[in-house]
């Protein structure tokens, strides 16, 4: 899910992953830059959705789960169902998932800089700071979300399996919580100050093989385009300018990866990598008065490309029952035009 904007912060991209739809995680600690690239030089976060099972036994599988979600700490109201059937070569599997989060309710016991003591509105024009009369509840936190996954898998040999996966996350808009709490002297610095929907969505198609040959055992081949979409929308107090930033990526990837074992001891994985990255960003102030909008400064350069071509090597042996060793290398050729 990595791209060119990607960054640690207050907008983490993990979000626009749906729970219920998740089969299973997997966290890899320590470098994992040989295989996934110098992004992964810490540690790995794999997210394995659910799959499309064939039928067994002659007979069609059928299944699916339903599940319904409130909390009181926010309010909380998620729907989800998936369902999912299987042939003896064609299977398919649909989820989705509804949530809507009202404002979140902080503890009695939690700390004092938290509190929502007070916040802005804006009546016949005019920003006013009202007084909230619940402090715990964290007025302007709440957002709702959509999550839908559509997969498909054919499997026309018994060692050949191709899975097409289409993903699609949004959300609402969603306030900036840290920022709505600033002061500027005796007044909250922010009138407003909110992402705009956080957009993702994949369409990927994998193509796997098994079989022994002299040169892998195992082998994936996996194309995919993504795009994502963010804003930032900001306000100062009784300003009357608005300010709009607005991100786009689109991100077109290819992979070939292939695994190699002899005499139950060693193992062998190599593959190529290539990462297209095209970023779109714009901005705008507005005058919310007058509702006139002009240019104003992007985040990033508009139309930037930043491209990524990779081949990796890595080679691992089972010493004995208690002691694996592991060597690799990667060669890396990164690209930017950001003029």
């Amino acid at each position: 899910m990595n791209t060119a904007i990607f960054r640690s912060g207050n907008l983490q991209n993990v979000i626009s992953l749906d729970p219920f739809a998740t089969q299973r995680t997997e966290i890899t600690f320590g470098p994992g830059s040989v295989i996934y690239g110098s992004d992964a030089i810490s540690a790995v976060m794999g997210f394995y959705t659910l799959s499309p099972l064939f039928a067994s036994n002659g007979k069609t599988h059928v299944a699916g789960n339903a599940a319904m979600r409130t909390s009181s700490a926010n309010f909380e109201k998620t729907g989800h169902a998936d369902i999912a059937f299987g042939g003896k070569k064609w299977a398919f599997l649909t989820s989705a998932t509804v949530t809507d989060y009202n404002d979140q309710r902080m503890g009695s016991n939690g700390p004092d800089e938290y509190l929502r003591r007070e916040y802005v509105a804006t009546i016949d024009g005019r920003d006013s700071t009202i007084a909230n009369p619940d402090p715990e509840k964290q007025v302007s936190t709440g957002f709702r979300q959509l999550n839908l996954m559509q997969k498909i898998r054919f499997k026309p040999a018994e060692n050949w399996d191709l899975n097409l996966g289409i993903h699609y996350s949004g959300t609402s808009d969603y306030p900036r919580y840290d920022r709505l709490l600033r002061y500027r002297g005796d007044n909250l610095r922010s009138a407003e100050w909110y992402y705009g929907p956080q957009i993702w969505s994949m369409n990927a198609l994998n193509i796997l093989h098994s079989g022994s040959n002299r040169w892998y055992d195992n082998f994936s081949a996996t194309a995919a385009y993504h795009f994502f979409k963010e804003s930032r929308h900001d306000r100062d107090f009784r300003s009357t300018e608005r300010l709009h930033r607005t991100e786009t990526v689109d991100v077109f990837t290819a992979n070939l990866d292939f695994e190699k074992g002899w005499k139950q001891r060693h193992l062998l994985f190599y593959g190529v990598e290539a990462v297209f990255n095209t970023v779109g960003s714009t901005g705008e102030d507005e005058d919310i008065y007058t509702g006139v909008h002009q240019p104003g400064p992007s985040r990033y350069p508009d139309g930037a490309k930043w491209h990524s071509y990779a081949a990796y090597l890595n080679y691992r042996l089972k010493a004995s029952r208690k002691v694996t060793l592991q060597a690799g290398t990667r060669f890396n050729i990164v690209t930017l035009d950001a003029t």
